[in-house]
């Protein structure tokens, strides 16, 4: 096997069975905060956010889609929940976002909505 390359997990009834370990918790644990960490360049200083270059740099274009946006606040709701620093700020800026450019206004919010 290559070293550094993850082990298969086994069978989750062998003794030893590494995804339980609290190594593993805690390697889990510090890949969530390196994204929340990389992922925290998206906040433009306006409405919305950037979409990020694989070297974190923002790239140019328009602000992100409905998906992302909620994808980013679900993620820095978690990071909160785990104690990520400057997650509010970005869940904050989201939510405006929802409410500023995403909301569909002709329906109160919901597109499928009659008049």
């Amino acid at each position: 096997m290559i070293k550094d390359q993850p082990l298969p997990p086994g069978a989750h009834s062998e003794p030893g069975f590494w995804l339980e370990t609290s190594n593993h918790r805690k390697w889990l644990m510090d890949q969530a905060m390196r994204q929340l960490e990389f992922f925290s360049a998206s906040c433009r200083n306006g409405p919305g956010f950037f979409i990020l270059g694989h070297d974190g740099s923002p790239l140019p274009g328009e602000p992100q889609e409905l998906h992302t946006t909620t994808r980013l606040i679900h993620s820095y709701a978690l990071g909160h929940l785990a104690g990520f620093r400057g997650a509010e700020r970005i869940i904050d800026h989201g939510m405006a976002y929802l409410e500023s450019h995403h909301k569909d206004r002709d329906h109160g919010g919901n597109p499928k909505a009659t008049t």
